[in-house]
């Protein structure tokens, strides 16, 4: 990827999975939790969605019982690669959240994970409340985000933390400097707060907070009785 603003892009993709593992602290946690929290509510035969599927990761950790997975994307060359990870596991396509609209059955589950915060935050309500008009009674939301910290005290030790995590797992500071500015302006996060009322203001239930590690956070939320 050129230097400049960020964008999903072939070299971009082809880095993807490592880049995830050493910039999100404790993600393997995060997609256990996902996948036990699927188990225990999502139906044998269910219908999983993924909105923002990347490289097809949430929705491999989610296969077998019989589910019948759908995965989008904005990037061409995440869906591209989707296609070859999950090929005849799942279908995927090519998806702009903000004007398109997703074809599938009505979902079970359906996730967000690190997708939301790099759409506009005036698009985020409305596209949470498609994807419950897109879902079953009593079927399952994750939504996982990086998010801001509300105080001022603690915002910048956090982020303090947060770089010196991704410098241990092998990023110069320089490399951390030029991802930030890259990514400034494209990532929008919101504090955990805004992203519980976003998901309420959309019509799911309460959400709670199934997994937080540092500047990172997911919630789980449930679709009410019609």
């Amino acid at each position: 990827m050129a230097s400049g603003e960020w964008v999903f892009d072939d070299q971009v993709a082809d880095r993807f999975e490592d880049m995830l593992s050493r910039s999100i602290p404790d993600l393997p946690q995060l997609r256990r939790i996902i996948s036990d929290v699927a188990q225990a509510l999502v139906p044998f035969g269910g219908v999983v969605v993924d909105h923002g599927c990347s490289l097809g990761q949430t929705l491999d950790s989610l296969a077998g019982f019989g589910r019948e997975l759908y995965g989008f994307d904005k990037s061409t060359a995440m869906v591209d690669r989707a296609k070859t990870q999950m090929a005849g596991r799942a279908r995927i396509a090519h998806l702009d959240l903000v004007t398109g609209k997703p074809e599938h059955p009505p979902a079970d589950l359906t996730s967000f994970v690190f997708t939301l915060q790099f759409i506009a935050e005036q698009e985020r309500v409305g596209i949470l409340a498609r994807a419950l008009a897109a879902s079953k009674p009593g079927s399952l939301l994750i939504v996982a985000e990086k998010v801001t910290t509300a105080s001022q005290e603690l915002a910048p030790v956090l982020t303090g933390v947060y770089h010196e995590r991704k410098h241990q797992a092998g990023y110069t500071w320089p490399q951390i400097e030029a991802k930030a500015a890259s990514l400034a302006g494209v990532l929008r996060p919101l504090t955990a707060r805004e992203n519980e009322e976003a998901i309420e203001a959309a019509g799911w239930s309460k959400p709670e907070c199934i997994w937080r590690s540092l500047n990172f956070a997911a919630w789980a939320a449930v679709a009410p009785a019609r």
